[in-house]
């Protein structure tokens, strides 16, 4: 009976970390109005895990060996899918993440390159007198940027 234990101890911090994925999927969700479906796909899953969780916590213990063995089995199942949901969970964050990066990348480069600034020199405030190894860096650094 401690496997049982052990597994839905396992499955219960799948689900929290998926909790936390979700929580961020909710957020891009909110800011691209096309993750709005996978979000409420995936809450619906991780719905029905909890479901299923609540379910197995319920199960009275029993000495009857097959129904044990039975009981262990689901237990097995349900931390492997509760695995694979963390996995397409965290897939599906990172894609959103990457478009959301995409979009605002696009945006950059969308940008009128007349509006771009030179930089034309480089004003430091020294509080001493300048070091003649920091000037000559100065000195070269100005002359790469122009």
């Amino acid at each position: 009976m401690m496997r049982n234990k052990t597994a839905l101890k396992t499955s219960e911090v799948h689900l929290e970390y998926t909790l936390e994925e979700l929580c961020k999927i909710k957020e891009m969700a909110q800011h691209q109005p096309d993750h709005q479906t996978t979000f409420e796909t995936m809450k619906r899953q991780y719905d029905m895990l909890m479901e299923d969780k609540r379910q197995i916590e319920e199960q009275k213990d029993t000495l009857n060996p097959f129904e044990a063995f039975a009981r262990y089995r689901q237990n097995q199942l349900f931390n492997e899918a509760t695995y694979k949901f963390i996995c397409q969970t965290k897939i599906a964050s990172e894609a959103m993440r990457r478009t959301v990066l995409d979009s605002v990348e696009m945006s950059d480069d969308s940008g009128d390159s007349s509006t771009e600034e030179e930089i034309n020199d480089i004003a430091m405030p020294f509080d001493t007198e300048i070091d003649v190894r920091l000037k000559d860096v100065t000195e070269e650094a100005a002359s790469i940027l122009t």
